[in-house]
């Protein structure tokens, strides 16, 4: 998009538990305090005021955190420096509690023992053990990173049996992510887009 138009910029975020935020953060976590750290960043950069993003987008839980940011600012824009965004995009999120299946994946991963030692031997294990479909267990299987602090000792063994590869973990944190989902309940999906919207200017878009 910024490469198309290029008068526009974008701050790409991970929120925390997630990519290059998963380092841990302090308790509790939910949808207020991942809106705090958006505050908090953009604050950070001086993206405040007038500089304050004109737009929000978010995916899944992301669309959710927009939904969340928006609702903040459009309540209270003085507190935090920041305007509220004109546009604000909801992509694959829906009110209500999450999918039954969001449950079943959380669980299964947080049954996976670490380091996991490939991408393969993860994909097999889901789809023979768990019974997860092909597409779903590919999806999980992209969501690991090298770890990057281990033992040499452990590197060692590794290499003289063959297994030139680094042990893998997790891009998010488990534990954050299992708290996290709780606040899809507690969040009022449908009020808080009234209230946005009822802001001159503010527009709430869904794609579902």
């Amino acid at each position: 998009l910024t490469e198309r138009l290029p008068h526009l910029s974008a701050l790409i975020m991970d929120i925390r538990g997630h990519g290059n935020s998963s380092s841990p953060f302090p308790s509790p976590h939910n949808f207020h305090t991942c809106t705090e750290d958006i505050f908090e960043t953009l604050q950070s950069l001086e993206l405040t005021g007038d500089r304050s993003p004109t737009a929000i987008v978010g995916h899944s839980l992301g669309g959710r955190l927009a939904l969340q940011y928006a609702h903040a600012l459009s309540t209270d824009s003085v507190q935090s420096k920041l305007q509220a965004p004109k546009q604000t995009w909801v992509l694959d999120a829906v009110p209500g509690q999450p999918d039954p299946s969001v449950h079943h994946i959380l669980r299964t991963i947080s049954s996976i023992p670490l380091p996991i030692e490939s991408k393969s031997w993860l994909f097999k294990n889901l789809t023979e053990k768990h019974n997860l479909n092909k597409g779903v267990a590919m999806w999980i299987a992209s969501n690991l990173k090298d770890i990057e602090k281990y033992e040499q000792k452990q590197q060692s063994e590794q290499n003289l049996k063959g297994k030139q590869h680094k042990p893998l973990e997790w891009v998010f944190n488990l534990d954050m992510a299992n708290e996290l989902i709780h606040s899809f309940a507690e969040q009022k999906f449908v009020p808080m887009i009234r209230d946005i919207t009822s802001q001159p200017s503010s527009i709430v878009n869904l794609v579902i």
